[in-house]
């Protein structure tokens, strides 16, 4: 049995919340909010209360991760 499973189409996901994004990214450029930032803190936090754990500690790539 042959099945196809199409890509994922970002383009239409960006489109989809392109205002979202686009605030985002103006705002961490007009803040120079590169490295960080509270933009970074609340990220870490957000996502280690998704996870379900007290901390994260986010990083630029995987090889910084196994490093880190």
């Amino acid at each position: 049995m042959k099945m196809n499973i199409p890509f994922v189409d970002l383009h239409a996901q960006y489109l989809s919340i392109k205002p979202e994004i686009d605030q985002a990214i103006t705002t961490v450029i007009a803040e120079s909010a590169f490295i960080r930032s509270g933009f970074v803190s609340n990220f870490e936090s957000e996502f280690a209360a998704t996870l379900g754990v007290k901390y994260c500690v986010s990083c630029a790539n995987g090889t910084d991760a196994f490093t880190f």
